[in-house]
């Protein structure tokens, strides 16, 4: 067989994935890839002993032993079966995939992550059964057929044939593949997380040099958000000292932080962000009030004071924005 063909292959849907920025670990998918793997070897085996399919693809890399056109048909219609089993058990996951969505459906509850292990096994199934049997087993069918059609009626049986010349060990050429295609894909991973660093490091300066292409926070309090009090049960107020032309006034304040509700749901880990950085929100809200006039601290001006709190406290947030600040208590003496 010409391995390059394979290297291609994985070249073309590598460079797919890349321009649609999808990570390469979406195929890491278990319950998929055992479906297909084992239903399609076990269906072989009902008509193949183990040993005829491990003959059939060792004749595939190791070229230099000659075999008779009977064995190079066997091992075609062993390639057959294997490629037809997969891509049948691909889209039986589809069936299996769909079942467990439905099964499911009730449980949702407006969560839609619980349906994500049966939408993954019903996409993944056929995408994954489509690739090997379409661009391993048919390719390793069809050197086969080439093979049989080589030999010809009239070649010479095995046993009168020329004493083949020493070749390499074939578990080495076969060790010695395994190891080259790791490599590639090792390297392939490292430059799609080289290049997707390089991309969010250069919209992180763009948005930081140009202030006009950050991204905006639209506040609307008829979305349905969760809240967070900055604060604890034994002290969730935040007592504050402000000294405004030699006067000292006092700021008591309770602050709640309004954020989506889809944070939840996706298991993103904001909630647990919010609460393990909870010091340094509550620093970043005494700072900010801390260093206002009295005049400033008025009612009148807290849709400012809110813009304020919001644009310091997402400069330190990485899994979620805060959309909203709300003051259940707020008093100025």
């Amino acid at each position: 067989m010409n391995y390059i063909g394979f290297l291609v292959t994985a070249f073309g849907l590598y460079a797919a994935m890349t321009l649609e920025h999808l990570p390469l670990h979406i195929f890491y998918a278990p319950s998929a890839i055992c479906l297909i793997l084992f239903m399609g070897l076990g269906g072989t085996l009902v008509s193949y002993r183990w040993a005829e399919i491990r003959r059939a693809v060792s004749a595939c890399f190791d070229r230099a032993t000659p075999r008779p056109k009977e064995d190079w048909l066997t091992y075609s219609r062993i390639f057959s079966l294997l490629s037809n089993y997969t891509f049948a058990a691909g889209w039986m996951g589809v069936i299996l995939g769909t079942i467990h969505v439905l099964g499911s459906v009730e449980e949702v509850d407006g969560d839609i992550g619980k349906l994500a292990a049966g939408l993954a096994l019903a996409f993944l199934c056929p995408l994954i059964g489509t690739l090997i049997s379409k661009f391993l087993f048919d390719p390793m069918r069809n050197f086969s057929e080439r093979k049989a059609l080589d030999t010809g009626p009239a070649s010479a049986p095995v046993e009168q044939a020329a004493a083949p010349a020493p070749t390499p060990n074939l578990l080495f050429r076969i060790v010695l593949f395994s190891a080259s295609a790791l490599v590639l894909l090792a390297i392939a991973v490292m430059v799609s997380w080289k290049v997707g660093s390089m991309q969010a490091e250069h919209r992180r300066d763009r948005a930081a040099t140009n202030p006009d292409t950050a991204p905006v926070i639209h506040r609307d309090r008829t979305t349905i958000l969760d809240t967070f009090l900055l604060g604890t049960k034994q002290k969730p107020g935040l007592d504050i000292s402000i000294r405004d032309q030699g006067k000292i006034h006092r700021l008591r304040c309770t602050v709640y932080l309004g954020y989506s509700r889809d944070y939840n749901r996706s298991g993103s880990g904001f909630f647990e962000e919010l609460r393990s950085r909870t010091p340094m929100l509550r620093e970043i809200v005494i700072r900010v009030l801390g260093n206002k006039t009295a005049d400033e601290l008025q009612p009148q001006h807290l849709d400012a004071i809110e813009d304020e709190l919001l644009s310091r406290i997402n400069e330190v947030l990485n899994h979620g924005t805060v959309v909203d600040i709300m003051f259940s208590e707020y008093v100025v003496d």
